[in-house]
C-alpha cells in the first residue's frame, strides 16, 4: 500500500525545544529561570523529577546563560602572627589574590637574599671566625623599598596591617639565623609563615562559578583543617592547614547538589541549611575544633 502525506504535517508533530538541548519543559524552564531572576537572600531552588527527564541538562544550559551579576573574589588566609590559631581571612577582586600570593614569594626571596648578604658582609670583614649576629634593624631598612612595593600594589587594609606584622616578626625573630650558612637559610621552614594560603583563585575568571559538587560531606562541602601531623614542627603555621569546599569555590555563582546524596550522611542537611541561613561556612578537623570562614 501507498499513502500520499505533507512532510509539514511531520514538522508539525514534533516536539517542541526550549533552550536548544531541553525538550518539552516550558514550565520548569520558565520556574528556573523566575527562581534564578531572584536577587533577594534565602532564594534557593529544589528541582525533582524522575530520572531520565533532564533536570541536570535543564540547570547546567540555563546557568551557563546567566550573567554576573556581582563581583567575584579571591579567598584567602594569611599568619595571624599574635594569634596563629586564629589565621586572617582576605578576600581580593578576583586575580588580586594569585598577584598576592607571588608578591610575598618575592618578598620571601628578597628576605632569604638579605640575610644571607648580611652574614657574608659581617664575615668578611671580621677577623675572627665567631657567631655572626643578625642585624634586624639593617634588615628592614635594606628591605624597606620591597614592602613599599607591595603596599602600593595594594591598598587593602588587612594587607597593610598583614605587611606591617610582618615587618615587627622580622625584628623579632631574624636573630634565630644569626650564624646561619646560606643553605641553611635557603631551606628554612620558618620562612612559611610569610607564605600565603590561596583558597579561592579566580584568575581569568568571567563567568559566575557553578560548581557540582557530586560527593557531598562535610569536608567537601565546607573545607577542612588538617590536625597536626607528626613530621611537622613548630614552624608549620595553622593557616597552611586549611582547604577550602565547594561552598567557597560556588561563592558568587551556583552550588548544585543532590538531594538523596545530602541525606546519607547526618547532620549535613542542617549544616548546609545554617551556612546558607548565617552565609558562615564552618570548617572542622578531625579533632571537632571549628574554624569559621
Amino acid at each position: 500500500a501507498s499513502f500520499s502525506y505533507k512532510t509539514t504535517r511531520i514538522e508539525q508533530c514534533r516536539a517542541s525545544s526550549f533552550h536548544g538541548e531541553i525538550i518539552g519543559q516550558p514550565r520548569a524552564v520558565q520556574a528556573l529561570e523566575m527562581g534564578l531572576s531572584i536577587p533577594g537572600k534565602g532564594y534557593n531552588i529544589f528541582v525533582s523529577g524522575e530520572p531520565g527527564t533532564g533536570r541536570m541538562t535543564a540547570i547546567r544550559m540555563i546557568l551557563k546563560k546567566q550573567a554576573l551579576t556581582g563581583t567575584l573574589q579571591d579567598i584567602l588566609y594569611v599568619n595571624n602572627f599574635s594569634r596563629p590559631e586564629f589565621p586572617v581571612l582576605i578576600l581580593l577582586p578576583a586575580g588580586k589574590g594569585l598577584e598576592f600570593q607571588q608578591a610575598l614569594k618575592g618578598l620571601v626571596h628578597r628576605i632569604k637574599e638579605e640575610l644571607i648578604k648580611q652574614l657574608e658582609d659581617t664575615t668578611d670583614s671580621s677577623e675572627k671566625k665567631s657567631k655572626i649576629d643578625i642585624n634586624p634593624d639593617l634588615l628592614i631598612q635594606k628591605l624597606k623599598k620591597d614592602f613599599q612595593k607591595i603596599r602600593d600594589h595594594f591598598s587593602d587594609k588587612v594587607i597593610i596591617n598583614y605587611l606591617k606584622g610582618v615587618q615587627e616578626d622580622l625584628n623579632e625573630y631574624s636573630f634565630i639565623f644569626s650564624g646561619a650558612d646560606a643553605d641553611t637559610i635557603r631551606s628554612a621552614q620558618f620562612f612559611l609563615r610569610y607564605s600565603v594560603n590561596l583558597l579561592v583563585d579566580r584568575s581569568g575568571t568571567a563567568a559566575a562559578p557553578m560548581i557540582y559538587e557530586n560527593h557531598p560531606t562535610f569536608s567537601t562541602l565546607f573545607g577542612s583543617i588538617d590536625d597536626k601531623a607528626d613530621n611537622r614542627d613548630d614552624n608549620y603555621p595553622p593557616f597552611l592547614s586549611i582547604h577550602g569546599g565547594s561552598f567557597l569555590e560556588a561563592s558568587g555563582g551556583y552550588l548544585i547538589l543532590n538531594m538523596v546524596d545530602i541525606l546519607k550522611e547526618e547532620g549535613l542537611w542542617d549544616h548546609i541549611k545554617r551556612s546558607i541561613r548565617t552565609g558562615l561556612v564552618i570548617m572542622q578537623n578531625s579533632s571537632g575544633s571549628n574554624q569559621r570562614s
